[in-house]
């Protein structure tokens, strides 16, 4: 198997900075869109005081991401819901 042709959007951003900039406006596009119920959240007293929903949807953009190439590498979708079991879990404890 040749492993150069497993290149995945996250390595081809390294390769071009449009490119680069490209992906990053994609994903902070998707962290904005996750922050307004994350902030929904907090205001209903499901996330703690404290928390800032942007930074929030930001880390679970990037947790997925990682987790989204592990599933891709192993055919495996387990990476994707352990993710969001531990993101979750870890979000809404005190």
């Amino acid at each position: 198997m040749r492993t150069w042709r497993m290149c995945t959007t996250q390595e081809l951003s390294g390769v071009s900075a449009v490119f680069g900039q490209r992906i990053d406006g994609c994903l902070s596009y998707i962290a904005g869109r996750l922050a307004a119920p994350l902030q929904e959240a907090r205001d209903a007293g499901q996330l703690p005081v404290g928390t800032d929903p942007q930074a929030l949807a930001m880390l679970l953009v990037n947790c997925w991401e990682g987790a989204a190439l592990r599933s891709r590498l192993s055919h495996d979708p387990a990476p994707l819901g352990a993710m969001l079991d531990f993101f979750f879990a870890a979000a809404t404890r005190e």
